[in-house]
């Protein structure tokens, strides 16, 4: 039953909207269309700024620049507690998705799944 319903869950949905819209009582047709234009225009504005943090994340990681810097906070991190195998994931996690991805696939492949530093990262990882 539970199976039913949720398969006819977004095709009722898709329906109840084109209702909505033929029912011509408002302009709902253009008031989407306005709102898509918006949105559009939005997502235009910040392609650029988008794309430069793209850039710059590949770049860095290229250079090995994360790695050196891991490098380099890896005595610290040691006092604190944080496992340094963690240091390129806590980098590139919050500006980069695709970066972050790669710093968690090979910590788990190194270190693996159930290491202090691959628990620790799985956390950090499905954090948003």
């Amino acid at each position: 039953m539970l199976e039913a319903v949720s398969a006819l869950a977004m095709p009722m949905a898709v329906c109840c909207v084109g209702a909505l819209f033929l029912s011509g009582r408002k302009i709902y047709f253009e008031s989407f269309l306005s709102g898509a234009r918006s949105g559009l225009q939005t997502a235009v504005g910040l392609l650029p700024t988008l794309i430069a943090l793209m850039v710059a994340v590949s770049m860095l990681n290229a250079s090995g620049a994360t790695v050196m810097l891991a490098e380099i906070l890896s005595p610290i991190a040691t006092v604190i507690g944080i496992p340094p195998e963690l240091l390129p994931l806590l980098l590139t996690r919050p500006f980069s998705g695709s970066a972050s991805t790669a710093a968690y696939s090979t910590l788990l492949q190194t270190v693996g799944a159930d290491s202090l530093a691959g628990l620790c990262a799985s956390v950090i990882f499905a954090s948003s």
